[in-house]
């Protein structure tokens, strides 16, 4: 069973600790604006990752509105992974989006 995050004390959380953030938006999406530091692993192509996640981690689920990231939360829960799902997602994120492809992009 994952964990749910409102978007706020995600917020204050990803301003103060250093976090694993999965953008789990399609590449497109991500490259139009992402958190800050998120790492964009498309859903469709999520399982083919796991093997490159480490079970000790905490991975930090968003995409826009919190169904995909759910999506993922279970899948990623159910492989024994701890994930925390971000409700509401990129679309009420309260800060500014990084609108650059600087950050790694797994495909």
């Amino acid at each position: 069973m994952h964990k749910n995050i409102d978007i706020t004390s995600f917020y204050q959380k990803a301003n103060s600790e250093s976090l694993i953030i999965l953008d789990v938006r399609d590449t497109d999406e991500y490259e139009m604006g992402h958190v800050p530091n998120a790492i964009n692993i498309p859903l469709d192509s999520l399982p083919k990752h796991t093997l490159a996640l480490n079970e000790d981690e905490t991975y930090y689920i968003i995409c826009k509105t919190g169904k995909r990231a759910e999506k993922a939360c279970h899948f990623l829960s159910e492989h024994g992974f701890k994930a925390i799902c971000v409700e509401d997602g990129t679309q009420n994120w309260p800060g500014q989006l990084e609108h650059s492809n600087d950050f790694t992009v797994l495909l």
